[in-house]
Parts: C-alpha cells; structure tokens; sequence
C-alpha cells in the first residue's frame, strides 16, 4: 500500500493491489459515460418518460441475472461480481435515475418508481428465468418488482440464487 497524497484534514488516499479492483476504479480514459465498457456492452434504455437508464450487460443464454445496486451506488459497484455471473449467465447491472450515465428523473423517488424502472431494464433483455439480487437499498426494490411479476402472472426464480451462488463459488475455486 503507498500513499497517494495527503487531503487537507490530514487523511491520506491509499492504492493497494486487489485482484479485480484495478479493472474497475483504476484510471479510466475520459469519456462522457463514466465507466463505459467497463462491465460488458453499455445500452442505454428509454423510459416511457422518455428518461434514459444505463445498463450494462455481459455474457449469454437464457437465463438472466439483474443486479439492483444499494443506495447512492452506480451499478459500476457489482463489477466483480457481475464478471463471474456473466460465465453461466447473461448477468445487467444498470444505473439508476440520476447516476452515472443515466437521466436524472424529476418525479419523486418512491420505492415504486424504482421498481418501475428495475422492471424496464428486466423487460429489455429477453430471458427464460430470472434472478433478481439487490444490495442494500436495492433488497426493497427488487422485492417489489418480483411481487408485480408475480401478481402479473409472469414468474420470478426463487431457487436460482442458489445456483448462482454455487457457480460463484466454483468460479473463486
């Protein structure tokens, strides 16, 4: 670890090595999408509010895996774990409203518009099964999502994660 600099209240800024970290908050090149390319293809979505949502998605198949990010965080924040779920998935991490490089929305932020816009990024991508894994604030979020899946008649995977989990681990060793 070395230090990068002192901040004026006396605290240092720290490097160190990690073994996926540098892929994902080393020097980027300059670009109006903070991030870009970094988690697979960036797509931008459009809202029926004509808003545009950030997704970011890697790898294939009929399974998807959507990745709900905590309170104040970018979806930029799942890089690790969306690199190893992409392996045996199509795995999206998505910005929310007013984030990186998503629009900010002027409508109060409730836990149902949030919802909202999770359920347009999970209705972009086709799928078979899904998995929706929130962190945080976005534990909330997904939860209502699935609940409108499944009062909709469609269906949410309750047994996946566990898969997921072990393919997590298997890809650690």
């Amino acid at each position: 670890m070395t230090i990068k600099r002192a901040t004026p209240i006396g605290m240092a800024l720290f490097t160190f090595r990690h073994p996926f970290l540098p892929r994902y908050c080393g020097a980027m090149p300059i670009s109006p999408v903070p991030g870009s390319g970094l988690l697979g293809e960036d797509r931008m979505l459009t809202t029926p509010g004509g808003r545009r949502l950030r997704t970011m998605v890697r790898g294939s198949g009929d399974d998807l895996v959507v990745l709900e990010a905590g309170l104040g965080m970018s979806g930029l924040y799942w890089g690790p774990v969306h690199e190893l779920i992409s392996a045996g998935s199509r795995v999206v991490a998505y910005e929310r409203a007013g984030y990186g490089g998503s629009d900010a929305d002027t409508d109060p932020r409730t836990l149902e518009r949030l919802a909202d816009d999770l359920g347009i990024v999970v209705d972009a991508v086709p799928h078979r099964r899904l998995v929706l894994i929130g962190h945080s604030w976005g534990g909330p979020i997904v939860r209502t999502a699935a609940a409108r899946r499944l009062a909709d008649g469609r269906t949410v995977s309750t047994t996946e994660p566990e898969l997921i989990a072990e393919q997590v681990v298997e890809l650690l060793g």
